[in-house]
């Protein structure tokens, strides 16, 4: 099999991966991908048919897996110093931010190379060389305003690794003449170079899964699992992934994607900004109700608090963890009064703890003490597998959308991190921060596709006097958000934002739900 991946870096580029792409490597990569690669593509043009028969409204858990909801079963236990997730942190995969996110004190640093930067050719080997540095606890850097910053050698966080999801490739390898799934690219170098190194240090690989869309694309996920287990002589579930229930499909067949996963299964996530973001694509039309502003709806209101409520239930039945969605608010600066956007994550984060969840995600490694503090309020053992939710949870339950206002403000916020969102895709950057909130991937989609979905939806109206939001006005705010941004301290290039606010107009004027490249 060897010659049969073709890597597609400019030939600068090629000396500083080739430590990482070895012989042996890209025979494991062919391999893969000559099993996984056409199913991958079989996989997603099954989504497609699947997610436009839920749009016409055939919404209904599959009758085929209802032997799997019916019957006992567990997943496998994961190791014993997992059992214990409280506070997670999800960030991005430089240098710097690992660091300071296994320094922080949460139980696990998820590094997320599906975050907000677009993977440039090369960018994603630079990402596993760090994680990899990472993993045998060697990793530094240099930050201007403190010197040298390293990992403390006592650290006892956790490092996991998201992996982009089923519907990315790397262009940077080729193989039959189209590019590699991402997902599988990440897992290989992640099990083949540093696998070993984490089960030396935590006792097992742990991974998180974007964007499974059904049990069936949870099953590739779990072949592949066994395949890398299999080559690289690790023992069954030495591999454990975290699904994010961040779309519709997920969230309906929840028990099913865990089944699939179990000898490989770490729990359930959720990913509020993302479902909310999913539920737009597939039910906006003229004639349906709008959502309100992203700030009106939290962990506490009636769409959220029933998928949180149903996800508590699976995960508990099923002997699996079941965690928050990533909290996105920025610390206290100690000067004046906290942030709303702190206050409202820090309720979602007591809300969360309450109803039952085993612990939850922060993006900025600042909060993880606070986030701590809330979860120690409800939490008196290292999990909350004891807290059976056995309520039913209709399909009305996980669809029904939360009432409450759209303003003038909650469209213009929604406006600027669309802008400041795709400026940063553009520009490499990982996250962007905007009225005391971070903003990955999933928070920047949600804003873009709420701006569309008021749009296209008849009622999507400024509350309190009635404007219409249309094409015009959006058009109108975007100019006037680009020209305002670009003057403020470490603001992108005009022309870094002029092309992002006509990116931004085709994706919400367009006639079809945005897409994030």
């Amino acid at each position: 099999m060897k010659g049969s991946i073709v890597l597609t870096m400019p030939p600068q580029r090629v000396a500083a991966a080739d430590p990482a792409l070895t012989p042996a490597l890209l025979d494991l990569l062919t391999e893969l991908d000559a099993r996984f690669g056409k199913h991958a593509q079989r996989l997603m043009e099954e989504r497609r048919k699947r997610r436009a028969r839920i749009a016409s409204g055939e919404v209904d858990r599959l009758e085929d897996t209802q032997h799997v909801r019916q019957n006992h079963w567990t997943v496998d236990p994961v190791p014993a110093n997992w059992m214990e997730r409280r506070v997670e942190v999800l960030g991005p995969v430089d240098r710097r931010s690992i660091i300071e996110g296994l320094n922080a004190g949460a139980k696990a640093y998820v590094a997320d190379l599906h975050d907000l930067a677009t993977v440039q050719s090369g960018s994603s080997m630079r990402a596993h060389r760090a994680i990899g540095r990472a993993a045998k606890g060697r990793l530094s850097c240099i930050v201007p305003e403190e010197g040298r910053i390293r990992l403390h050698g006592t650290a006892r966080t956790r490092l996991a690794v998201a992996l982009r999801p089923l519907g990315c490739t790397e262009a940077m390898v080729r193989h039959g003449g189209r590019p590699v799934q991402a997902g599988l690219f990440d897992a290989a170098l992640l099990a083949f170079h540093h696998g070993q190194a984490l089960l030396d240090r935590q006792r097992g690989i742990q991974v998180y899964l974007h964007d499974v869309q059904g049990h069936l694309e949870a099953r590739w996920w779990n072949d592949l699992f066994s395949s890398l287990e299999e080559s690289c002589g690790f023992e069954r579930g030495t591999i454990r992934a975290t699904v994010f229930v961040d779309n519709v499909i997920g969230a309906l067949e929840a028990e099913e994607i865990l089944f699939e996963l179990a000898p490989h299964s770490a729990g359930l996530a959720l990913d509020n900004a993302a479902y909310v973001a999913d539920h737009i694509a597939l039910f906006t039309g003229r004639d349906h109700g709008v959502f309100p502003d992203r700030e009106r709806f939290g962990m506490d209101c009636g769409l959220l608090e029933a998928l949180a409520r149903m996800l508590i239930g699976v995960c508990h039945r099923r002997g699996a963890h079941a965690l928050g969605t990533p909290g996105h608010g920025l610390p206290h600066t100690g000067q004046g009064r906290p942030k709303a956007a702190l206050l409202e994550m820090l309720k979602d984060k007591e809300h969360e703890a309450a109803l039952g969840m085993d612990g939850t995600l922060m993006a900025h490694p600042g909060l993880v003490n606070a986030a701590m503090e809330e979860f120690n309020k409800h939490m008196g053992s290292s999990h909350q597998f004891s807290v059976q939710r056995r309520e039913a949870v209709a399909m009305h339950d996980l669809l029904v959308r939360p009432e409450g206002d759209i303003s003038v403000d909650g469209l213009v916020r929604a406006v600027r991190t669309g802008l400041l969102g795709l400026s940063a895709m553009e520009t490499g950057a990982s996250r962007i921060e905007l009225d005391g909130r971070t903003h990955d991937r999933s928070s920047v989609r949600l804003a873009i596709s709420l701006l569309w979905h008021w749009c296209v939806a008849d009622k999507g109206r400024i509350t309190a006097s009635g404007l219409d939001i249309h094409d015009d006005l959006v058009g109108f705010l975007v100019k006037k958000e680009v020209e305002k941004l670009y003057v403020r301290p470490g603001a992108p290039a005009r022309s870094v934002l002029q092309l992002a606010g006509e990116r931004l107009c085709g994706l919400v004027l367009g006639p079809e739900p945005p897409v994030l490249g």
